[in-house]
């Protein structure tokens, strides 16, 4: 079996920093940063977890897998053992991927509409293979080299690859036992297809679509909304009628829990029919971005401004410099550079402010540069 043990920041939830989850313990970065590509580990994103810890370089994975070539990028088959230090001390595990890919080099997809959901990973698997254990599950001790001498945990790095007698006929059997035996539960969230698809069988109401419609935007409109059961009741309601309200809400509730391909089709169903589609369009704009398909964000995105164009109110001004600044972005890292200038320059086509001036110096300065540093490569 191929496996690797990962030292991360501790955390509670690893869904993204919160005024009550901020990474701990996790090196110089963390401390001064607050944050770190290890919060969103177990996200679960598209019904996938990417994972992420910081390295040295890439992984020499040919060294320790025979089994795998100097040419691949990825390796398939890995159990990750994601480790972190808590706060009274002592390193202990706190969650593990099965089946995991494993990238030779750092990955990064960006977000263009929201940088909090850039995805910085090393590691990545379907959210259903893993699991974070609640923080007073998480028992098993994994030992420093520097403490319980070499070969018996973790080194300098964050990746240690167990490669040791101990570690071979002692550690790991335990850790493999430990996993396969462990009967609690695991805090993470993840969107199974029983979520998705999911109806109620309340009698009384399961034929009627208004009632059911209206139980749905309650469950959402709650001030702690139980997205769970509003999906059960649109499902339902959807079973009864197909309305276009009823899909937008359908794609909504997906795109809360990120489930960006299950959710556009909803929404483009809703702009096809004429219903919220500004809304529809925008909420298109960050699923094709955050599923990382450029060519459909920038479609989305001129459609938007479209729309937007004409009237224009102050708010619209505000929406068409963001999706402006969004296609520029996009295109220089497409490296389409005069695509990225039309559509700076076309930013003071709706106002010439001071603001608005100086953001496109910045992005005309941002492509320049981007430029030089291709010309000169």
């Amino acid at each position: 079996m191929k496996i690797l043990f990962c030292n991360i920041a501790w955390m509670k939830n690893y869904q993204g920093v919160t005024k009550v989850d901020v990474p701990k313990n996790g090196g110089k970065y963390i401390e001064e940063n607050k944050t770190g590509g290890e919060v969103y580990n177990f996200l679960d994103y598209n019904r996938k977890c990417y994972g992420y810890v910081m390295t040295k370089g890439n992984l020499n994975l040919e060294k320790h897998y025979k089994e795998i070539s100097s040419q691949e990028s990825q390796s398939e088959g890995f159990t990750i053992i994601w480790c972190a230090k808590n706060v009274c001390g002592g390193t202990k595990i706190v969650g593990w991927y099965e089946n995991a890919t494993v990238y030779r080099e750092p990955q990064f997809i960006p977000s263009f509409t929201d940088e909090n959901l850039s995805l910085y990973f090393n590691f990545v698997a379907e959210s259903k293979n893993c699991h974070l254990l609640s923080e007073n599950q998480r028992t098993f001790r994994i030992e420093r080299a520097s403490v319980a001498g070499k070969g018996h945990g973790f080194g300098e790095t964050n990746i240690w690859y167990a490669e040791s007698a101990y570690a071979q006929k002692e550690l790991i059997p335990e850790v493999l036992k430990y996993i396969k035996e462990y009967d609690g539960e695991f805090i993470n969230f993840t969107l199974t297809d029983e979520l998705i698809y999911g109806m109620i069988d309340d009698e009384k109401i399961k034929d009627n679509y208004d009632e059911l419609f209206a139980k749905g935007l309650e469950y959402c409109n709650e001030d702690t909304p139980e997205y769970d059961k509003a999906l059960k009741y649109f499902n339902t309601a959807r079973n009864v009628k197909e309305t276009p309200e009823v899909l937008y809400n359908i794609g909504y509730v997906l795109f809360l829990y990120h489930s960006f391909d299950k959710a556009i089709p909803l929404f483009e169903k809703c702009v096809e029919l004429g219903f919220e589609k500004e809304e529809a369009t925008a909420a298109m704009v960050h699923a094709y971005d955050y599923s990382g398909n450029r060519e459909k964000t920038l479609e989305y995105c001129r459609n938007l401004i479209t729309m937007l164009e004409n009237p224009l109110n102050k708010d619209d001004i505000d929406c068409l410099i963001e999706y402006c600044t969004t296609m520029c972005n996009i295109n220089i890292y497409l490296s389409e550079f005069k695509s990225a200038a039309d559509s700076a320059n076309q930013i003071l086509k709706y106002t010439d402010n001071e603001e608005a001036k100086k953001q496109v110096s910045i992005l005309l300065a941002n492509i320049r540069e981007a430029q030089e540093m291709e010309e000169s490569m």
